[in-house]
C-alpha cells in the first residue's frame, strides 16, 4: 500500500472516512451515479440500498494516482487535520495554493470514484 497508510496511526481509517464523506455528499446533492433499483422479493416495489463505501485499498490507490502536490495538500489538511494556514506554512506555499490543490484533488478523487461505480 501507499506510504500514506504507513504514516500516522489510523490514517487508513481517516482516508476511508473522507471517501465516505464524498459518497455522502453525492447522496445529499442527488448527484451520485445512478444504479438500477433493487426489487423486493415479493415484487411489490423497488428497494434501494445504501451506497457502498469505498475500501481502504481503493482510496489508497486513488490517492496514489494524485500528483505529489495534490497528495501533499490532502495529507496535510484531511489526514493530519491542519488548517489551510498551517498546511501552507508546512508546505511553504500560499494559502490560496493549498485551497486550490485540495479542491482539485477532491475533484480528481470524486471523478475517479464515479468511474469505479
Amino acid at each position: 500500500m501507499n506510504s500514506l497508510f504507513r504514516e500516522p496511526r489510523g490514517l487508513g481509517g481517516r482516508l476511508l472516512t473522507v471517501a465516505g464523506e464524498v459518497v455522502d455528499g453525492w447522496r445529499r446533492k442527488g448527484s451520485a451515479p445512478r444504479r438500477a433499483p433493487l426489487t423486493r422479493p415479493d415484487g411489490s416495489g423497488a428497494v434501494r440500498g445504501p451506497e457502498p463505501r469505498p475500501s481502504v485499498a481503493l482510496v489508497d490507490e486513488l490517492i496514489g494516482r494524485l500528483g505529489e502536490e495534490h497528495r501533499a495538500a490532502i495529507c496535510e489538511t484531511y489526514v493530519r487535520g491542519r488548517t489551510v494556514r498551517e498546511a501552507a506554512h508546512v508546505l511553504g506555499i500560499p494559502e490560496a495554493a493549498v485551497k486550490s490543490r485540495v479542491y482539485d484533488a477532491m475533484e480528481i478523487l470524486r471523478a475517479a470514484l464515479r468511474e469505479r461505480n
